[in-house]
């Protein structure tokens, strides 16, 4: 007799062929391949074939499906290692699942790994960390890392140091010289063969513990990616009182130092990534709410007409004094020596901590070094520096303020 299939699904993607399978009369664990529905419009298949006829090699036992993929989930996490893909989906939240190796359709049973804690929060598993050697798998309190060459020796281990210390946001993580970043609760933190370190704690611990600076609850929407041409780690997260991340911060790889925070006002950001051009170079790009991808690294310092502003605040300077009145003499400006003056204006603060612009000099960019004039008296000085002429270049390379101390009021 014919048996009938009905109600066949069809792909989303561009097929030739849903190859079926089937048990043996009377069922079984075991099924085997049945036949070709050749096409992607047929919904039913129907065949005589006895069982005898039944091919003798059995249908492959990894098949199964990824998590995410059964109507009303979706899939949240994945990444390639070790000829795997390692997925986590939104209903099991605590569980990582693998592929078969190579096989992005198959998805065993047996390729199941429960995260310690299980079920003691909503978040599970919050980032995968793809290391050479190691993939780790974040929580928000811990990091666990998965080590091993395939199925017969992958071992679970918890990552030394980790406590507290787990991932927030999962599109924070980005590996670096197989070092991975990502953003925690009270900062960002790298995991390499050294274990889990703050980078964030000595410098700019109140950006990420304070609202000061960004929303802090919107941690978990942040993104991250990796800027090749200055070889630095950018965060883009939302300022305070914002749920959009029109802000981002960028880490110095190889100076260990923090620059931030910038402000991104063309558009809405959405993600942070890289393409490859026509020429196969690494470009770092920007998504927007609105659909476009925007290149980073420009050389022209322009948006269309618009320039792309440079804006910056220094520290209060205090001399290791902050309550002596102070004679700020002639600073030296040290700058790239441009081929235009521009239009760089510094507007010096003096006084206390709530003091008022008091002075405005306008250095020009042709000079490289230039002495201005006597900045005048104060306890604390503090500069904002600015550049807003459209395809200017304005590199600035320090400055020197020299100052004699008068006594305490």
């Amino acid at each position: 007799q014919f048996l009938l299939a009905s109600g066949l699904e069809t792909s989303d993607e561009t097929i030739s062929a849903r190859r079926l399978y089937r048990t043996v009369t009377g069922g079984s664990a075991v099924v085997f391949p049945w036949g070709d529905l050749n096409g992607n419009v047929a919904s039913s298949f129907a065949d005589s074939l006895a069982d005898a006829s039944l091919s003798l090699v059995p249908a492959p036992d990894e098949l199964g499906t990824a998590p995410g993929t059964q109507p009303g989930t979706r899939m949240t996490l994945i990444v390639e290692w070790k000829g795997f893909l390692w997925g986590v989906g939104d209903q099991d939240v605590d569980v990582l699942r693998r592929s078969a190796s190579g096989m992005i359709y198959a998805w065993p049973a047996a390729g199941t790994y429960e995260i310690e804690p299980v079920k003691a929060e909503q978040y599970g598993i919050t980032g995968l960390i793809r290391r050479r050697d190691e993939l780790g798998i974040c929580k928000r309190d811990i990091i666990w890392k998965l080590v091993g060459s395939n199925p017969d020796n992958f071992e679970l281990i918890k990552v030394r140091d980790s406590k507290g210390r787990g991932c927030f946001a999962p599109d924070s993580v980005v590996v670096i010289d197989d070092v991975g970043y990502y953003l925690g609760a009270d900062g960002v933190y790298t995991w390499g063969p050294n274990g889990v370190d703050s980078i964030s704690d000595e410098k700019v611990r109140n950006w990420f513990t304070t609202t000061t600076y960004f929303n802090r609850s919107e941690f978990k929407n942040a993104f991250a990616k990796y800027n090749s041409k200055y070889h630095g780690y950018e965060l883009h997260l939302a300022a305070t009182g914002q749920t959009t991340a029109n802000r981002w911060v960028f880490y110095d790889i190889a100076r260990k130092t923090w620059w931030g925070p910038h402000l991104t006002d063309a558009f809405t950001p959405s993600f942070a990534g890289e393409i490859v051009d026509v020429d196969g170079l690494v470009i770092p790009v920007i998504g927007s709410t609105a659909g476009n991808i925007w290149q980073q690294n420009q050389s022209g310092f322009v948006d269309n007409a618009d320039d792309i502003a440079v804006d910056l605040v220094t520290a209060f300077h205090s001399g290791n004094t902050p309550d002596i009145e102070k004679l700020w003499l002639n600073p030296s400006l040290l700058t790239k020596i441009e081929a235009a003056a521009g239009n760089m204006s510094i507007a010096v603060k003096l006084g206390g901590l709530n003091a008022s612009s008091s002075v405005t000099l306008s250095p020009s960019l042709l000079n490289g070094r230039e002495k201005l004039r006597i900045l005048g008296h104060g306890r604390l000085l503090n500069l904002e520096i600015t550049e807003t002429t459209a395809s200017q270049g304005c590199e600035l390379y320090g400055y020197e303020i020299p100052y004699h101390e008068l006594g305490r009021r």
